[in-house]
């Protein structure tokens, strides 16, 4: 390393003569020690040189010699294993960060992607349909929904009221009409049969017509009154009419929303379930397939033995129970109906029979296995997966059909199914109304009795007349019979009805209100807490899935990824390990890289490091370019020096684009350092120590005084002073070295050294 300094400054004087000259003007001042001493013998003055304290611009240049290296070399290798498909670039090849080097086989690697990647959808749909599962369940029934289920409740409740309050007074008088109409019907038939023993003539026939036209017509008068009242009773009761307003209501919101989806966008949700519905439909299909496979294989072994050992275990029960009945039948002769064991002979024989026949049945479906399906069975199974064939029809046309949203004819269906509903609904309260303002239902029962009783009075004259004009005794006396038969059933029919509603009636009608109560509970609150909490964890689950689903299709298209090897910056290919079809892998380096940036690397010594700091300026030469200066800036000082040479590594950063700098090459190093304008400078021989202090002589009234000062920036002959003198001052440049504070001083010939002035100096360097 070379150091060259360089100071120009201006000269203020010449030397002046070896007579003492007075000196005025501030600078130092003596010591108080020095003012206080004794005066002694005059000494002998000392001849020395002064110089003026001045001013002159200073800036240090630091000069290395350097090394041209690039920022980055490396070696790259593929991150997997892999025959090299593609190499794109050639020793010499100028890349830029990013740019496709070489390429390996990926086929297996894009397979994988498109495997995983068909998995994301799935995990996707199935966390659709878990979210629109658990849509459901949190809003649980439609209103429509409930209020059907509410009115069978009522209606079952109704009955119930009913069936308790037993039979009404209309009720008790059809019933008591009809024995007294059997009783009449008994009286006319013993009057045939006595007119048929005593004889009957013309007259009696005659009058027998009569009665039959009476009879007729009294019954076609009772039944236009049951067809008038009947006109405003065709639902069982207002309970019923109710539920048809309600259930007709219910139609035609579902009409009305119905037409309203077909008009909107389908939701994603409804396509999704349509989606899954599809699956199911497939998944069903595949299962009845299998049964009708699986049926057309029997008969299987398994299955025979199977229905083998239902014989055995059918027939040991019938011995069981046939053995029972023998030992119970000799036991029980001569103790009645009770029996022993709590049997009787009746009792054991049912079971032995029923056991029998169970027998009887196991060997008959045994018989049924050996012989292998039927072709009812075969064509019941059949029939099956063409039903299921056509369900998956209609889920994948209602899939399509949300797809591709629906077609004119679809709307106009729907529009006449909302038409037709509304037609329903005026029909239902039009019927509820007229049930309301029209007849009640002991009016019906009575009209309807009264068509009974006419029509058995018809009866009765007509057989009346047949028995006149056949003079059937036989007949007549078999007429008798039936109407005492007639009397017997009304009257048993009365005693029924006045004793009231049987406990089995009433237990039968609770259990159809309970069943409706828990029915309207169910629909009410159709899922429980644990229902949502389920489906709230498998929309999690359903989440996790996508989530884990895309996490693998990122790990699968980084592995793709991995198979180009890209420049990682811009670099020139200075090596190739590899060539295409070669087998590369991590271990196996396939280009060498260097990089296109380069910097100048500079060794500075301890001394002058605080001269470089980073981003200062620096020029470079190189003999390759003669002439040319290569501007550059202090990039980065190392934090710790080399242990060898005790010097510092500093980085000169190259301008990006500069390709005449390469790597290796030698250049010489021009760091600027400090600047210091117009600064306080003396001559660097007047600086002495004394008791550890730097400081100057001063001449004053021709005596030296020591001035300590504080030195700065030192440039080549000169040294900056920042404390302790002031431009104009005389120091002592020559003869200072034997000097002490108060020595007597003289200038020789009169003249002064020359220093720098205040005045005309271009800025000065030193080079170290």
């Amino acid at each position: 390393m070379q150091r060259r300094w360089l100071l120009v400054f201006p000269l203020a004087g010449a030397l002046v003569g070896c007579t003492v000259l007075p000196f005025g003007g501030g600078g130092g001042t003596p010591t108080p020690e020095a003012r206080a001493k004794p005066q002694q013998p005059q000494q002998a003055a000392v001849p020395v040189a002064l110089a003026p304290v001045g001013r002159a611009d200073l800036a240090v240049r630091l000069e290395y010699s350097g090394n041209v290296v690039a920022k980055s070399k490396v070696n790259l290798q593929a991150k997997i294993s892999g025959r090299i498909d593609r190499l794109a670039v050639d020793v010499g090849s100028e890349v830029r960060a990013g740019q496709v080097l070489a390429e390996l086989d990926s086929a297996a690697l894009d397979a994988q992607v498109q495997q995983v990647e068909a998995g994301v959808p799935v995990a996707e749909a199935g966390r659709a349909v878990a979210e629109a599962k658990l849509a459901l369940v949190k809003a649980g029934s439609r209103p429509e929904e409930v209020a059907i289920v509410r009115a069978a409740l009522q209606e079952a409740q109704a009955r119930y009221d009913r069936v308790r309050a037993g039979a009404t007074s209309d009720v008790m008088a059809a019933a008591e009409a009809t024995v007294q109409q059997a009783a009449a019907s008994v009286r006319n038939a013993e009057v045939r049969l006595e007119d048929l023993r005593n004889g009957a003539d013309s007259v009696t026939i005659r009058t027998a017509q009569a009665a039959v036209e009476a009879s007729r017509a009294n019954l076609r008068g009772a039944e236009t009154k049951v067809s008038s009242l009947r006109d405003f009773q065709l639902a069982t009761d207002l309970v019923g009419a109710e539920t048809g307003v309600v259930a007709a209501q219910a139609k035609l919101r579902a009409a009305e929303e119905k037409l309203a989806d077909l008009k909107v966008r389908p939701k994603p949700e409804d396509v999704t379930i349509a989606q899954a519905d599809v699956d199911k439909g497939r998944a069903a299909l595949a299962d009845v397939d299998a049964k009708l496979a699986d049926l057309k294989l029997r008969p299987k072994r398994e299955d025979v033995a199977a229905q083998e050992a239902v014989v055995a275990q059918k027939k040991a029960t019938y011995e069981a129970a046939q053995a029972l009945a023998d030992g119970t039948r000799e036991a029980n002769v001569g103790l009645g109906r009770s029996g022993v064991f709590g049997y009787t002979a009746g009792q054991a024989e049912a079971n032995a029979l029923a056991a029998k026949a169970d027998w009887e049945k196991a060997q008959v479906d045994l018989l049924k296995v050996k012989q292998g399906p039927t072709a009812s069975e075969v064509q019941t199974a059949v029939s099956a997966v063409e039903t299921q064939r056509a369900t998956l029809s209609s889920t994948e046309a209602k899939l399509k059909q949300l797809v591709e949203g629906p077609s004119a004819a679809d709307v106009r269906a729907a529009e006449r199914d909302v038409e037709t509903a509304r037609v329903d609904l005026r029909v239902a309260q039009q019927r509820l109304d007229d049930l309301r303002r029209g007849a009640r239902q002991p009016e019906v029962q009575a009209a309807e009795a009264a068509v009974e009783a006419a029509r058995a009075n018809l009866d009765s004259s007509a057989a009346r007349l047949d028995q006149v004009e056949t003079l059937d005794l036989v007949a007549a006396e078999t007429a008798v019979d039936a109407a005492r038969a007639s009397l017997l059933s009304a009257q048993a029919k009365l005693e029924f009805v006045r004793q009231g509603p049987l406990s089995w009636d009433l237990d039968a009608a609770a259990s159809r209100v309970e069943q409706s109560r828990q029915q309207l509970a169910l629909r009410q609150a159709p899922f429980r807490a644990e229902d949502v909490q389920s489906a709230e964890a498998e929309v999690e689950r359903a989440r996790a899935a996508v989530l884990q689903a895309r996490a693998a299709l990122r790990a699968a298209q980084v592995s793709r990824e991995e198979a180009v090897l890209r420049a990682p910056f811009d670099a020139v290919v200075v090596e190739r390990f590899l060539s295409a079809g070669a087998l590369a892998s991590p271990q196996t380096p396939i280009v060498a890289l260097l990089a296109s940036e380069v910097e100048v690397v500079v060794n500075v010594e301890e001394a002058n490091l605080g001269q470089v700091q980073p981003g200062r300026p620096g020029r470079m030469t190189s003999v390759a370019y003669p002439g040319v200066e290569f501007m550059g800036q202090v990039g980065v000082v190392a934090a710790a020096a080399d242990a060898r040479n005790r010097t510092f590594a500093v980085r000169v950063a190259v301008p990006r684009g500069e390709t005449r700098l390469r790597d290796g090459m030698y250049v010489q190093v021009t760091i600027q350092g400090e600047e210091r304008p117009r600064a306080l400078v003396v001559p660097k021989d007047a600086v002495v120590q004394r008791d550890g202090k730097s400081g100057v002589f001063v001449a004053q009234d021709g005596v030296a005084r020591f001035v300590p000062v504080q030195t700065g920036l030192a440039g080549g002959q000169q040294i900056e002073v920042r404390e302790g003198l002031s431009e104009g001052q005389q120091v002592v440049v020559a003869g200072q070295a034997s000097l002490k504070d108060g020595d007597r001083v003289a200038v020789p010939g009169g003249g002064q050294r020359g220093a720098s002035g205040s005045g005309a100096a271009p800025p000065q360097e030193e080079r170290r």
